[in-house]
């Protein structure tokens, strides 16, 4: 009885079976880079505010200096 259930699982064609895999496969890889591409740009975010903290700091501790 299960193998009547499981009957047009088998009979599918490979060729259909095999493009959803290669579609699968390019999601998959499109989000990955998607991904990567939205961690670089929050990495070069962050080190762009440090640098401009950095020279607030320094901006800072010239006009403490110079009172």
């Amino acid at each position: 009885m299960l193998s009547m259930n499981l009957a047009p699982l088998f009979q599918i064609d490979p060729h259909i079976t095999s493009y959803y895999l290669v579609l699968g496969y390019s999601i998959m890889w499109l989000i990955g880079f998607a991904y990567v591409m939205y961690l670089w740009n929050q990495q070069r975010n962050m080190q762009r505010d440090i640098q401009l903290m950095k020279q607030i700091l320094t901006e800072s501790k010239k006009e403490k200096t110079n009172d």
